[in-house]
């Protein structure tokens, strides 16, 4: 059942119940035992499994629709590192490409729409690692494919997972994890989430963008709740995840 939990000073927390039964979560939560002005804000996305497929009546309106949410602030720079933990992955070197697009969408804010590209930020591969994402922060930004009750989420309702520590308004450090027991594709295949999509939802949380709108108003946008099977339609971004990302590296 949704409800609202207490929201950490200057904070937004929130958790929304989809039609379809499955919820998006949003948590501002205290970093225990750091300066009290450093939060540990966690980004849960939890996408409807409800096909919806898309339509150029969808594009369309992805390049029309201004509407964004975001936390309040990004990475010092607009700059950070990010490492691949490929233990687990299906079809590893195809699923590491996906992830390393997402990346690079953000990167040159790659659309549809007929908007110049835009390098407001620089996301770094900095190759691949033995480390897993993390409860705690440990200095190192990692993507990896696991088991989410090990990180006290379920299997069943959350397909992916990013947690992001603050320091005041500025992100340090980030981790994201996708559902190793969901069903995978890089190539749109029915039936199984696309990989690049997801990482490019997930990759929006990780510079700060809320996102996570939930209902049909802004499905054309990549950080819209809802991410169904087969959907590639968030591979690329939508006019509101532009002006996310302008507002917070301007």
């Amino acid at each position: 059942m949704s409800s609202l939990r207490a929201a950490a000073p200057t904070h937004h927390t929130s958790t929304r119940l989809l039609p379809d039964g499955s919820s998006v979560e949003t948590t501002c939560v205290p970093l225990a035992g750091r300066h009290h002005d450093q939060t540990l804000v966690r980004s849960v996305t939890r996408a409807a499994v409800r096909p919806t497929a898309p339509s150029a009546l969808v594009t369309s309106r992805s390049c029309r629709d201004g509407y964004y949410r975001n936390w309040p602030g990004g990475w010092a720079g607009g700059t950070y590192d990010y490492v691949i933990n490929p233990s687990g992955m299906p079809n590893r070197s195809r699923t590491m490409r996906a992830i390393r697009r997402a990346h690079r969408t953000w990167n040159e804010a790659t659309n549809d729409c007929g908007i110049p590209a835009q390098r407001l930020v620089r996301l770094h591969d900095a190759g691949t690692t033995h480390r897993h994402f993390g409860r705690r922060p440990d200095g190192v930004n990692v993507v990896d494919f696991g088991d989410m009750a090990a990180i006290g989420m379920s299997n069943r309702t959350t397909l992916a997972y990013t947690q992001t520590w603050w320091s005041g308004n500025r992100i340090v450090e980030t981790d994201q994890r996708f559902n190793i027991h969901k069903r995978w594709s890089t190539s749109g295949a029915r039936g199984a989430f696309d990989v690049q999509a997801v990482a490019t939802h997930e990759t929006g949380h990780t510079l700060g963008i809320a996102g996570d709108y939930a209902g049909r108003a802004h499905l054309g946008l990549t950080m819209a709740a809802n991410i169904a099977p087969g959907e590639t339609r968030p591979r690329t971004l939508g006019w509101g995840d532009i002006l996310a990302l302008r507002a917070l590296y301007p």
